[in-house]
């Protein structure tokens, strides 16, 4: 049965491997803001769009886990070889985690869109 769960790991806030991807992915997405935004647009609107975007995509993202298995349900097939790896990040999640929609993607998005503003600055 498909059932959403939410992880509250806020007592616990660590810059593992995992919330770097997090923080860096949301950065990255913010950054691309100029590439979407239309002729005439300021700086500050070109930001906030890219915030919107980037925010938005890694919450949907967040809410997908939300759904799927905790990571350590996660049964060793392949004897710890690349492939073990690669599941466990991409196939199983840490459920809906409230330490990477609040804290790694939003200072991510945050801080891409401070970036651009800055870059933009008119």
């Amino acid at each position: 049965m498909l059932k959403f769960e939410i992880n509250n790991d806020l007592n616990n806030i660590q810059a593992s491997w995992h919330n770097m991807v997090h923080f860096f992915g949301s950065l990255l997405i913010a950054l691309c803001a100029p590439l979407y935004a239309s002729d005439g647009q300021s700086g500050m609107m070109v930001s906030l769009s890219g915030f919107i975007v980037s925010y938005g995509l890694w919450i949907a993202w967040e809410i997908g886990d939300g759904f799927k298995p905790w990571w350590y349900t996660f049964k060793n097939k392949y004897g710890g070889d690349w492939r073990d790896w690669l599941r466990k990040e991409l196939l199983y999640s840490d459920k809906f985690s409230l330490q990477d929609v609040l804290v790694w993607n939003l200072s991510g998005s945050f801080c891409g869109s401070i970036i651009v503003f800055i870059i933009l600055w008119e």
